[in-house]
């Protein structure tokens, strides 16, 4: 038998939670969709200058998350290269992913350019790794693949990161303010 995700009640097989924990969740689930359906129709009454306003703003907020990933990233780096050469305390290391956080968070054009390039890095990473595991599954079935298997390899991921950055540079990656349905759980 296995036990709840949650506590350590032992339920049927195919199970994933036991009946006070599905209880809870099936409340949180109804409340979260009751507040989703008042937020469709307040999505649906409001005009497309208002859509186009508030998702300028989802889109602003999402670019300032990914740009203060990669300030701190970057940051985090600069210290590691800097204390190679000279001994630093950790200290100076978060302070310096804090820094690099800050600048490219608080710096609007710099927010922008980089916010666009580390959502591109990101989605590049995903659809290469997607565009890796197809050509892995293709070579399965074809010698002419399988025999050149790392170049193909690298022609798919190469494949990948010129998806992602055409996407994300032709606007397919735009974020929505749109309200999202939630997930309903699982027993």
């Amino acid at each position: 038998m296995l036990t709840c995700r949650k506590c350590q009640t032992k339920i049927p097989s195919g199970k994933t939670l036991c009946s006070s924990h599905y209880s809870q969740a099936l409340a949180e689930y109804r409340a979260d969709l009751a507040n989703y359906e008042q937020e469709s129709r307040k999505w649906g009454s409001m005009s497309q200058a208002e859509r186009k306003t508030a998702d300028a703003a989802e889109e602003e907020r999402r670019l300032g998350t990914y740009s203060a990933l990669l300030g701190a990233g970057l940051g985090a780096i600069g210290w590691v290269a800097a204390n190679r050469q000279h001994h630093m305390d950790g200290v100076y290391g978060w302070a310096s992913a804090a820094v690099g956080a800050a600048l490219f968070f608080l710096v609007p054009p710099l927010r922008y350019l980089a916010g666009h390039l580390a959502r591109a890095i990101f989605m590049a990473v995903v659809y290469s790794c997607v565009a890796y595991g197809c050509v892995w599954l293709i070579a399965q079935g074809s010698s002419l693949i399988a025999s050149n298997l790392d170049t193909a390899k690298g022609i798919g991921i190469l494949v990948g990161i010129g998806c992602a950055l055409v996407a994300e540079f032709l606007g397919l990656h735009h974020a929505s303010a749109a309200p999202r349905k939630p997930t309903a759980p699982k027993p």
